[in-house]
């Protein structure tokens, strides 16, 4: 079963960026099973999004979540896999941009904006806290 998930995460890499997910769709198609093993995916996707969902509000993996089960809905949803692709091109060309203003930018922006985040992160983690006791 390893093999099988490896060799899966293999092919996904080796995919260009921007049609990682239509081309696992397309395999998932061809090695067809069965309806009910896509709507095993599809409803495990669903519950994956949903715990990510829930995890964004509370301390855990949220992104994780949400992005595992987008994409084995996306191995079943041709819609959600082109969905998926545009999503990640968009996602690349942030992180380009993001990487070059990180390179560009003085020492003092980039404390403050580290420290932005952690203010912003203990923050949410203490409202979290909050209300959890109440």
């Amino acid at each position: 079963m390893l093999d099988g998930v490896k060799g899966a995460w293999e092919r996904f890499k080796r995919s260009r960026p921007g049609e990682r997910f239509c081309d696992r769709y397309r395999q998932r198609q061809a090695d067809r099973r069965g309806r009910w093993v896509s709507v095993l995916w599809i409803l495990l996707g669903v519950v994956l999004l949903l715990a990510g969902v829930v995890a964004l509000f509370v301390p855990g993996p949220g992104l994780l979540g949400l992005a595992f089960g987008a994409a084995l809905i996306g191995q079943e949803s041709e819609r959600v896999a082109e969905a998926l692709d545009a999503g990640e091109l968009r996602g690349r060309a942030w992180f380009t941009r993001g990487r070059r203003w990180w390179t560009h930018t003085s020492t003092g922006a980039r404390f403050a904006l580290v420290l932005t985040l952690l203010l912003m992160a203990g923050g949410s983690a203490y409202g979290a806290w909050l209300a959890f006791l109440a």
